[in-house]
């Protein structure tokens, strides 16, 4: 019936009654999905799998719990172990798809998935997912195919399929009924609150395509607020000021560095939604250039490869103290394998978000091109309002206009401090001044790259390498000027955070 808290009061009464109750615990823990409590539904589910090791669809279970709490790898663990218990369960070999689809390994998803289709041909979840990676991909007449049937069938629809057609919609003439439909899917009791806000968040852009601008912020403010906040505003302010402080000028000259690599790697920073991937879209098409992507590799090598090597006592920036010119050069050199660098190609990383780390890349990357992308406060602000990024945790701050306008001031700051204190030249690159002169300001580019021109990067809508960002649709157009002053269509909602970045500007001038 859809009564998610009544079921979830009832299976806690059963599993306190009996603690070792197993069919219990599995209501409670899709009781506690469907509401979007994942915490709490982890806690259970370690409780089923140590209940039931041998049984595989408690593992699915569990897994299904991690990747709503971004645990990939613990994901891919359950999976794995559900599938040895198993090795015929299709819902095993489809957790495993879905985890890589998380971490946008589109393919090797839809590879799984291709085996959980042979096992069980037909089932509408199995092919809406199909149907979602072929989107991704950008296989659109190949993803319409499979959902636009799955249209006719009687309500509820499935919610996926549903996602999946509202996405294409636009390019088959259907957004119209598009748009109903999730109208539909987000007024059904049984819609989980995952996918009730995925639904409203493409209402959004719907409703504003239309023109209808209220009811467009309307849904997306809804959306926003459909599940629970997990990102903290207070550990990303302390986490920021302590890279901050401790990446002085006097630092980042006195303390060892890696020695200059001559693959020079170029890392492409900014606020999200302020044109790293366009940027490296067009950088891709050199062919002197590898487009490594957005990847945790640097945060990796960070966090967890350089305490160990430089000896495990201290955490990230601390330990730098203790580095080596060798171990510098060492973990350089692991990053560079890690991302794939092709000898005689410059790699490039676009992981918007290593604004952070631009000391640390001064250190390792003597020889690196930093690109900072930057975009007009509000037109960014508004357009990470309007995406549903893949993580909660990291990224948040675009749940709510207050924490955007919190994180887009410390990330001023800290760009601020980086322009002040890091040896190399910063080179700032307005997607304003992109979008109105494209072959100007990309000349401009490729000559701080030490790049030589190369027509082809005047088209990077032509390129055949994936973005896999919330980008990948919009880096598939031609360069164009559509989303400039874009917030002024959403004056009135914004006055707030336009009031309060500018407060940010007067207080720091």
């Amino acid at each position: 019936m859809s009564r998610y808290g009544e079921a979830e009061t009832m299976a806690r009464a059963a599993v306190t009654l009996a603690p070792d109750n197993l069919p219990g615990m599995r209501y409670l823990i899709t009781a506690l999905l469907a509401q979007g409590k994942y915490q709490e539904a982890a806690v259970i589910g370690e409780q089923l799998v140590q209940h039931s090791p041998g049984n595989a669809s408690d593992h699915v279970l569990f897994g299904r719990v991690m990747i709503n709490l971004e645990r990939y790898d613990d994901a891919i663990l359950l999976a794995n172990k559900a599938i040895e218990l198993d090795a015929k369960s299709a819902e095993a070999h489809y957790l495993l798809s879905r985890v890589y689809l998380s971490v946008q390994q589109w393919e090797k998803s839809l590879t799984i998935l291709e085996q959980v289709i042979a096992i069980a041909p037909g089932m509408p979840d199995y092919m809406a997912l199909k149907a979602n990676l072929f989107e991704l991909l950008g296989r659109f007449e190949e993803a319409f195919t499979i959902v636009a049937p799955m249209m006719n069938k009687p309500r509820p629809r499935n919610g996926l399929a549903v996602l999946v057609y509202a996405r294409c919609a636009k390019r088959f003439g259907k957004q119209e009924n598009a748009i109903r439909l999730l109208e539909e899917l987000v007024s059904e009791r049984n819609t989980y609150r995952s996918m009730r806000q995925t639904a409203l968040s493409l209402l959004g852009t719907a409703y504003e395509s239309l023109g209808n601008y209220d009811r467009a912020f309307a849904a997306i403010d809804s959306a926003n607020k459909a599940l629970p906040l997990r990102y903290s505003d207070k550990d990303n302010a302390v986490h920021t000021q302590k890279l901050q402080d401790w990446f002085t000028r006097e630092r980042i000259t006195n303390l060892p560095r890696a020695s200059s690599d001559k693959s020079r790697p170029i890392f492409i920073v900014g606020m999200p939604r302020s044109g790293t991937s366009l940027t490296e879209k067009i950088l891709s098409r050199h062919p002197d250039v590898h487009a490594g992507g957005e990847t945790l590799n640097l945060q990796l090598l960070l966090y967890k490869y350089l305490p160990k090597l430089l000896g495990g006592e201290e955490a990230f920036p601390e330990c730098l103290e203790k580095l080596t010119p060798a171990i510098a050069d060492q973990a350089a050199s692991k990053f560079l394998s890690d991302m794939g660098a092709e000898a005689g190609k410059r790699i490039t990383e676009k992981r918007p978000m290593n604004f952070e780390h631009l000391g640390a890349i001064a250190m390792l990357f003597p020889e690196a091109k930093i690109i900072h992308c930057t975009r007009n406060p509000l037109d960014t602000a508004l357009s990470c309002y309007f995406t549903q990024f893949i993580s909660a945790l990291e990224l948040g701050f675009s749940q709510d206009l207050e924490l955007i306008g919190n994180y887009y001031n410390r990330y001023k700051a800290m760009m601020a401090h980086w322009h002040e204190v890091l040896p190399q030249p910063i080179f700032d690159f307005s997607y304003e001044a992109l979008s109105s002169n494209p072959e100007t300001e990309i000349r401009r580019l490729l000559e701080y790259c030490d790049l030589p021109f190369h027509e082809a990067c005047l088209n990077p809508e032509e390129s055949t390498s994936l973005t896999r960002t919330a980008s990948y649709n919009q880096v598939r157009r031609p360069i164009n000027t559509q989303s400039i002053d874009r917030w002024k269509l959403y004056e009135k909602q914004l006055q707030p955070l336009r009031e309060m970045l500018e407060h940010d500007q007067s207080a720091a001038a």
